[in-house]
């Protein structure tokens, strides 16, 4: 028999996994091995589910994220145009300078995500120091910031809990292919000058299968 690679992806340790489960089915004497690798199969079944959960909730709140910038961004659009106004659209204005280092527009395209939550908190600090702009309402910017950083920070402990499950899938992964391996001579031990039957267990590819 061929060895399982150690590259061998997901998809196909499972389907040899199955292939030895069920070629093993029924017989009584090989029921030791048939139970290391069904144990072996069904942790790693449930660590692919955990691993695809959370990486569906990661890209879903990566949509969030885009979407509370999104928020943000107009927010503070309508804050810039508020500040120009007082500023009677001055953009050279000292005033209008110390808020807006950068136009919001420039900000939300060269900026990384941590860059423009530092810009933003900045503009609102700017904002309340300036005694003229004291009209200047800035709760609807502070409230999609709050937003945006707590989508921000949900996202990164998705992406936490995705790596660590992506690790716990390598491992079950790694352990199952040597479960396998060592199905084979384990089994030429229980089915002696049988070849042909204990090779009969293992999953071999047909010419143009596709598995991985």
């Amino acid at each position: 028999m061929k060895k399982l690679s150690d590259d061998a992806g997901v998809a196909l340790t499972l389907i040899s996994a199955r292939v030895v489960k069920n070629r093993t089915q029924g017989r009584a004497e090989a029921k030791p091995v048939r139970d290391d690798v069904e144990a072996g199969e069904t942790l790693l079944s449930a660590e692919s589910v955990t691993l695809r959960g959370v990486r569906d909730q990661r890209i879903g709140q990566t949509n969030e994220v885009n979407y509370r910038l999104s928020e943000l961004g107009d927010k503070l659009r309508e804050l810039n145009l508020r500040v120009s106004l007082k500023v009677d659209r001055d953009h050279t204005d000292p005033r209008y300078v110390a808020v807006f280092v950068k136009t919001p527009n420039e900000a939300l395209r060269t900026m990384s995500h941590d860059e423009l939550s530092r810009y933003t908190h900045g503009v609102l600090a700017q904002v309340a120091a300036e005694p003229s702009f004291a009209s200047i309402p800035t709760t609807e910017v502070a409230s999609a910031l709050a937003t945006f950083d707590s989508a921000r920070a949900t996202r990164e402990t998705l992406y936490a809990q995705e790596s660590a499950a992506r690790g716990a899938v390598h491992s079950a992964r790694l352990s199952l292919i040597q479960i396998i391996n060592l199905a084979f001579p384990r089994l030429t031990v229980i089915y002696p000058k049988q070849k042909a039957l204990v090779e009969s267990f293992f999953y071999k590819p047909a010419k143009g299968d596709t598995v991985d």
